[in-house]
């Protein structure tokens, strides 16, 4: 039994079983020259079908990719008794597995499964990031601004007076609830809410002296002091998983002097 595998350039391995106590030199010369005739046929055959070595597989093969989560959203991904999860792999056909530590494995046939797969467990996921920029649905508006979704389960508040450049009256003048937008994300405040600007993405009217996307803890501290209720407990204000804040209970402080105009 004698084996030889190599390219067009040279041999690359050799694998021999014999019973007896060797061979002549002859008889091994004879064979590696049958073995390159071989060879070169074959790589010839092959070349005909493919003229060079694909770069990436074909959209129909196996792949196996992996993914790191933070282990604090591993709930997010997996869902109420699995739901989340199951409707990710029911959608893209893809096998998803997750560990303790958020490693997470997709399997699929076909590399469209697997990368739609991929980005729904990122936009599950992912922590937004300042100063990026994220389109989102508008999911309600108040007399201090407007609340928008930028991730699945994650809202943050353009306040009024980033909605656009000027003064603003009314929040639904600009915007409305379901609208689409473009916001970009400024800060995220100790208690984890998210406030994001409209206007930070418009040019600056020629002869606007007002600020530039300033004064973010008045504008997130106005969202309180407008929620702050009179007994214990009825404080407002998002959590980090973008909660609206609570209306108003009847003789609340503050009013409406949170508000702050742009």
């Amino acid at each position: 039994d004698f084996k030889v595998a190599g390219t067009a350039q040279g041999i690359t391995s050799i694998q021999m079983d014999i019973k007896v106590e060797g061979l002549d030199l002859q008889i091994v010369k004879e064979a590696m020259a049958q073995a390159r005739e071989g060879r070169l046929h074959i790589l010839g055959e092959m070349s005909k079908a493919l003229a060079q070595p694909r770069t990436d597989l074909s959209p129909f093969a196996p792949r196996i990719v992996t993914m790191n989560i933070s282990p604090e959203k591993i709930g997010d991904l997996i869902g109420p008794k699995g739901k989340t999860i199951r409707g990710i792999q029911e959608e893209t056909g893809a096998e998803i597995t997750v560990d303790d530590a958020g490693l997470v494995t997709i399997a699929a046939v076909g590399g469209e499964a697997m990368e739609r797969a991929r980005q729904m467990i990122q936009a599950l996921t992912a922590e937004p990031i300042i100063g990026d920029t994220y389109e989102g649905t508008v999911k309600s508006t108040t007399a201090f601004g407007a609340f928008v979704e930028i991730m699945p389960g994650t809202e943050g508040l353009v306040h009024i007076s980033e909605l656009k450049h000027g003064r603003t009256e009314k929040t639904e003048d600009v915007v409305k609830k379901g609208d689409r937008v473009k916001v970009k994300l400024l800060e995220r405040d100790e208690r984890g809410r998210l406030r994001l600007s409209m206007k930070a993405l418009t040019p600056k009217p020629e002869g606007d002296q007002s600020s530039s996307s300033g004064g973010g803890e008045g504008h997130l501290a106005g969202v309180g002091a407008e929620n702050e209720g009179g007994s214990e407990g009825s404080e407002g204000g998002s959590s980090d998983r973008g909660e609206r804040p609570r209306r108003p209970r009847s003789g609340s402080r503050g009013g409406s002097g949170g508000r702050s105009r742009g």
